[in-house]
């Protein structure tokens, strides 16, 4: 009871760790194969799962698309929203992407498109990375290649291999226009990058908690740290990051039990590369986990690290962790030295568990 009691003052005290990009989730605008979409302004899928307009074959080159795919009884053309350097968004589920894609990119520069607000009740941006390939970071620092968010405060920038990883960032209040820039620099790398821009209503019914900088639904699903992908090579994870992962409660459901799928290798020492750590041992790179436990009714840890997954200090073997403090968020928490940040990070799983038993 003393630790949740702790763990709750924590999170109080402004310890939180907020990134500035509350997150709110675009309700049906995950996609299937062939899945129609709700939004307003988007009534097609092509057939490489992209969300565009379904309209003539003339409207479509009118506004510089691209048309894929037949819609409408095959009558029309839906139509993609792709840019590229110097281009600005005007229109929800665009595509910003590296000149000349699908082709790779090599070579250094500043590539920027201005995200314009659509409507005025636009509240958030969600970025997919559906291909994200830059230069890894080096000692924790994206020193070759950076994505940024420019003007937003709290949102760290990114490199490394992200395919799949996603990120929620708030419209600043009176500001109408966000620029996205990817700069990269030398030719060492090879880059591709396709980033689903998805703007997000105010009134959305899955809106996220604020502080949620990654947003997840559903009973059970997986999750990772950034650039976990890479090769041996290239591996390794940013310094400077501290951002919440939440995940939705589902009806039913009181608690939550993460497993690492892959290995983990978070704030590992040389003392601590092949064992679990927690709280005092976990000083500098951590994931933060509510009163994490064994069976997670008794009183637990809150910091997790080393080269092992487990609720308890000094185990040579991981283990699931579970938590019943609500709402369900994973805190990642790493300094701003180049210590220790050539560890893979986490990939984790997650089951709700449920309220009786």
């Amino acid at each position: 009871m003393l630790l949740a009691l702790l763990a709750m003052a924590y999170f109080a005290s402004g310890q939180r760790f907020p990134m500035g990009s509350g997150g709110k989730f675009p309700g049906g605008l995950q996609l299937g194969g062939g899945q129609r979409v709700s939004a307003k302004d988007v009534d097609c899928v092509s057939p490489e799962g992209r969300v565009g307009r379904c309209t003539t074959n003339a409207e479509c080159s009118h506004t510089e698309g691209i048309a894929r795919g037949r819609c409408s009884e095959g009558n029309n053309v839906c139509c993609i929203t792709q840019k590229s350097c110097g281009d600005t968004i005007t229109r929800n589920n665009s595509y910003y992407v590296n000149p000349d894609y699908p082709s790779q990119f090599n070579g250094s520069g500043n590539c920027i498109v201005t995200v314009n607000r659509i409507q005025q009740n636009i509240c958030q941006l969600r970025l997919d990375f559906l291909d994200f390939d830059l230069a890894p970071p080096v000692g924790g620092y994206c020193n070759h290649d950076q994505l940024i968010v420019v003007g937003v405060h709290g949102v760290p920038v990114t490199c490394g291999i992200n395919n799949g990883q996603h990120m929620y960032i708030d419209f600043p209040q009176g500001v109408n226009s966000v620029p996205l820039s990817i700069v990269t620099t030398g030719d060492q790398h090879v880059r591709q990058w396709e980033i689903k821009v998805s703007q997000i209503e105010c009134n959305s019914p899955s809106i996220a908690p604020s502080g949620c900088f990654l947003y997840y639904t559903g009973a059970s699903g997986s999750f990772r740290s950034f650039n976990y992908d890479a090769n041996e090579e290239h591996k390794g994870y940013q310094m400077g990051m501290n951002y919440g992962i939440c995940i939705r409660r589902e009806s039913g459901f009181c608690g939550i039990k993460y497993t690492a799928i892959a290995p983990f290798e978070f704030g590992a020492g040389p003392d601590l590369v092949d064992r679990s750590a927690t709280e005092a041992s976990c000083q500098k790179d951590f994931v933060l986990i509510p009163n994490g436990a064994v069976d997670g009714r008794h009183n637990g840890s809150n910091k997790y690290c080393g080269g092992k997954f487990h609720a308890e200090e000094g185990q040579i073997a991981d283990s699931s962790v579970f938590s019943r403090i609500m709402p369900f968020v994973v805190y990642v928490i790493t300094d701003r030295t180049p210590d220790m940040k050539s560890g893979r990070g986490f990939s984790f799983t997650w089951q709700q568990t449920p309220c009786t038993g």
